[in-house]
């Protein structure tokens, strides 16, 4: 069966977002496809009126759907986070969800979220809803918990556990699922293997800055598709940053350029 593809919108090249349908009927909410996290929630009812970022948001209502239900006896029930920009927290739960045209899994195991006002302004501002994270569960809040793609496959729903991305710049990109789509590429794929399955993190051969070799050997780094930026050990970004008269902004920990 050919890759479906999920539309990914674009807020000024720093966020991209698209479609999921979550519950019986479906309810359509907008998440980041997140390949530096491993957790799928969304914001419930009550975070709209408990979160002061959170009220222009679209919430999941769990009490109009037939197919949600609360995790088992036993199971984890309690969820909380930290980004780099906050934290989050709420309720492990249990639902049907549906990505791209028909792929849907039955009883995904996700997190309804009462606070976001961890996040700030980063969510206040942002036009997603919610975060589905598709890195692997060693580095999600309950590890015994399958992530959607990997679930999709043992399910039989998805011939292949792939997906790829391809961001727009100022304009539409689109997320493929099952596969990917030969039309947005050019040349040949260049296949490199995992250091590790927990981030998606790769062993870099080097990295350099303009001509000088910042380092030629092994260099571990993570493919993030939830985040616009660029991170790296101080001893090695200070440099960078301050030759090309980057300004160190204290409260982010970061240098704006």
């Amino acid at each position: 069966k050919k890759e479906e593809n999920v539309i990914l919108r674009d807020l000024k090249n720093a966020q991209y977002y698209g479609t999921i349908n979550l519950g019986t009927p479906a309810q359509a909410l907008q998440v980041v496809f997140d390949t530096g996290s491993a957790d799928f929630w969304v914001p419930s009812k009550a975070c709209l009126t408990k979160s002061t970022n959170c009220a222009a948001k679209k919430s999941f209502d769990k009490d109009s759907s037939s197919s949600f239900s609360d995790v088992e006896k036993g199971a984890k029930s309690d969820f909380q986070i930290m980004y780099g920009s906050g934290a989050v927290s709420g309720k492990f739960a249990v639902e049907t969800v549906t990505i791209g045209d028909d792929y849907t899994m039955q009883g995904q195991t996700f997190a309804l979220v009462d606070s976001t006002d961890g996040l700030g302004q980063v969510y206040l501002n942002a036009k997603f809803d919610g975060i589905l994270g598709l890195a692997f569960p060693d580095i999600s809040r309950d590890t015994g918990v399958q992530t959607l793609i990997p679930n999709l496959k043992e399910k039989g729903v998805l011939p292949k556990a792939m997906f790829a991305f391809y961001l727009g710049n100022n304009k539409d990109g689109e997320l493929a699922i099952g596969g990917y789509n030969e039309e947005k590429m050019q040349g040949e794929v260049n296949w490199v293997d995992l250091a590790y399955p927990a981030y998606w993190l790769v062993a870099m051969d080097s990295v350099k800055f303009g001509d000088k070799m910042i380092t030629s050997t092994k260099t571990g780094a993570i493919m993030d598709t939830g985040t616009s930026l660029i991170y790296g050990p101080q001893k090695q970004i200070m440099p960078m940053a301050l030759s090309l008269g980057g300004q160190f902004v204290p409260q982010l920990g970061l240098f704006m350029i």
